[in-house]
C-alpha cells in the first residue's frame, strides 16, 4: 500500500508543478491536493487503530501524516482555496 501512496504523491507533485507553469486550472490543483491530503491524513489513522500498540508501526505513520498535513495546508490545498499567504510558512 505504501507505493500506491508514493504514486499519489508524486502525482501530487506533477499536478503541482504543471500548475506552477500555466498548464493546469489553479482550482483543478486544489481539488487533487485536497484528495490526496485526505487520503494521507486517513490512512495513518487506520494504520495506528490497527497497531496493536506497536510503537514503530506508530512512528511510521507520523510520516505519512506529515505528507498529508502539508498537501492539505502548504502547497495547493486550503492555502490558496482561502487566498492565504503561504510564503510566511514556507520562510
Amino acid at each position: 500500500m505504501d507505493k500506491v501512496g508514493l504514486l499519489f504523491v508524486g502525482a501530487a507533485l506533477f499536478i503541482n508543478g504543471l500548475m506552477l507553469l500555466g498548464k493546469v486550472d489553479q482550482k483543478s490543483a486544489i481539488v487533487f491536493n485536497l484528495f490526496i491530503g485526505s487520503i494521507k491524513v486517513m490512512t495513518p489513522f487506520d494504520l495506528i487503530f490497527t497497531s496493536t500498540g506497536d510503537s514503530w508501526m506508530i512512528f511510521n505513520a507520523s510520516g505519512i501524516f506529515l505528507f498529508g498535513l502539508t498537501y492539505l495546508y502548504v502547497y495547493v490545498g486550503i492555502s490558496n482555496l482561502k487566498n492565504f499567504n503561504s510564503s510566511v510558512v514556507l520562510g
